[in-house]
């Protein structure tokens, strides 16, 4: 990422932290933004954001505390000071840091890094390559710039307070779900593959006769077995318990073996998203896997899903986390959507963004906020 954040940029930036400072448009008309060859001795009382043209170095990073310093203009290990001047200097460029992650932007710049579903390498990220995925660095930022703001109000009788988004916390709980039946046709062919040892198992050939056998009475309908993956009852019984409201993103047919086996028309989902309505629980949508690169493909999907549940749908969730950035958020967006929730790494448990708050994603082709919300996939 070379030279200065533009004003764009910066605003980007500035709409996120207004939702840690409930007063932040008291004091922007003091925000200067500089770059090196800037000096602040013409400020008085003002709130100066050095901006580094430099790209990112890795090998130039260090931290203070537990915060990385991304784009470092010093070998200062402070963030901030307030000079004789009462000026509040920011002594590395924080705001870039912010943009860089919060943005996606190493995903946008660092196309060619993939994994065998052509997602985004967890490896090849930033966030791996510091040892930070488990900490939502973005937050970090925004502490100390709240922080430093705080005391600056102080030392200028200007009033500050500061915004909290969960007095505690706040948990979202979902279900993608992909299959509703154990014994398919699938599990059939695998079953037959073990038998005539196509397929290794750790199951004897008699064991393995005897499970076929079942799954093909419960296939045909002639059994009354169980079927393990219709479990809906019992999720819902512990969240009721629990007091979780949940949402349910559902998945509609397309490619073999990837997508779902269920269909939104079955009489059976028609009573399931009626109990789902009625528990106050969210439907939402998940994308199938050619949707994430597909307007149309999604659009239509979309439209079945809504006219089988009844209901508008606001949220959606990518199948299989397959994720083209910033594509596939402005594929959402045309299509109506209100959040997204696909953004975590695959390969490991963390903040993809370095952020544990909802946020919005930037298009860097028209150089703008994407006006719609991601609720960040933890775990």
């Amino acid at each position: 990422m070379t030279g200065l954040l533009n004003e764009a940029q910066i605003e980007y930036v500035l709409y996120h932290l207004n939702h840690h400072v409930k007063t932040l448009s008291s004091i922007r008309e003091r925000f200067v933004f500089a770059n090196q060859s800037t000096s602040e001795v013409d400020h008085v009382g003002k709130v100066i954001f050095k901006l580094s043209p430099q790209p990112l170095d890795l090998s130039q990073n260090f931290k203070v505390g537990e915060i990385p310093i991304l784009f470092p203009l010093s070998d200062k290990k402070l963030l901030y000071e307030i000079d004789s001047k009462g000026n509040l200097i920011f002594h590395h460029d924080i705001l870039k840091s912010v943009f860089y992650l919060l943005s996606g932007y190493q995903e946008f710049t660092n196309q060619s890094s993939k994994d065998a579903l052509s997602r985004f390498s967890f490896t090849d990220s930033i966030q791996y390559k510091l040892e930070c995925t488990a900490k939502p660095i973005v937050n970090y930022y925004f502490q100390s710039i709240v922080e430093a703001l705080e005391i600056f109000c102080t030392k200028h009788q200007i009033t500050f307070h500061r915004n909290k988004l969960f007095q505690n916390f706040g948990f979202q709980l979902s279900h993608d779900i992909d299959v509703v039946d154990f014994y398919t046709y699938n599990y059939l062919g695998y079953k037959v593959k073990e038998i005539v040892g196509l397929r290794k198992s750790k199951l004897s050939f008699i064991l393995n006769l005897k499970l076929f056998l079942k799954g093909l009475l419960k296939y045909l309908g002639i059994s009354k077995r169980e079927n393990p993956y219709w479990n809906f009852d019992y999720l819902l019984e512990i969240e009721n318990k629990n007091h979780f409201i949940s949402i349910f993103f559902f998945l509609d047919q397309g490619v073999k073996n990837s997508d779902a086996n269920y269909s939104f028309e079955e009489q059976r989902m028609a009573e399931l998203f009626s109990t789902l309505k009625d528990g106050g629980h969210e439907i939402g949508f998940h994308g199938k896997v050619l949707s994430s690169t597909n307007a149309e493909i999604m659009e239509k999907s979309l439209k079945k899903l809504e006219a089988a549940a009844g209901i508008s749908v606001k949220g959606i969730r990518q199948h299989r986390l397959l994720w083209k950035h910033p594509h596939t958020a402005k594929i959402q967006q045309q299509n109506g959507f209100q959040y997204d929730s696909t953004l975590s790494f695959a390969a490991h448990e963390g903040f993809r963004n370095s952020y544990c708050y909802p946020f919005k994603l930037y298009d860097f082709e028209a150089d703008k906020m994407i006006n719609m919300w991601e609720i960040p996939l933890m775990v």
